[in-house]
């Protein structure tokens, strides 16, 4: 409870007017608030690449290691598709995996390959879940040697 006295001097008699408010509600949002501006801070400060997305594979946000770790701007990320990311021989294992998370399925650390802006493959472990309407991925990249040798980092034949 928030109460609020104001003293007032009238003509035939002092006068004291209370306001009282119900604060639980504004405590609640400024908790929640908090809450949120905290996992913001986690998000923003970890190695993982962190990736949002919608359930049709557009990224919402993009994480300042998605930036390091893809070579890509946040700016030039954000309402894109995903797919920019994916090699042309593993194209459908997005939607494969995107098709797993409306049914409500998660992946866990999943070794796969990635591109990045300048080309290179980059092998990660992936994860992905479904958030409120929307997807989660997060990956951090995998040490060449305990990978198989399909699976090393390698450049796309040049022209």
């Amino acid at each position: 409870m928030d109460i609020a006295l104001s003293y007032v001097e009238t003509s035939d008699w002092p006068l004291v007017v209370a306001a009282v408010h119900d604060m639980t509600s504004y405590r609640r949002a400024e908790d929640e608030r908090r809450r949120a501006d905290r996992l913001s801070e986690i998000v923003e400060h970890s190695d993982d690449a962190i990736i949002g997305r919608t359930l049709e594979g557009i990224v919402t946000s993009w994480n300042p290691a998605a930036e390091r770790m893809y070579g890509y701007t946040s700016e030039a990320m954000v309402g894109k598709s995903i797919g920019l990311l994916a090699p042309r021989n593993r194209s459908g294992e997005m939607k494969s995996i995107l098709a797993g998370i409306r049914a409500g399925q998660s992946v866990d650390h999943q070794e796969t390959v990635r591109m990045r802006k300048d080309g290179t493959a980059i092998t990660i472990s992936l994860s992905v879940s479904p958030t409120r309407g929307s997807v989660r991925s997060s990956a951090h990249p995998r040490p060449p040697t305990t990978l198989p040798s399909r699976c090393r980092r390698s450049r796309p034949p040049g022209p």
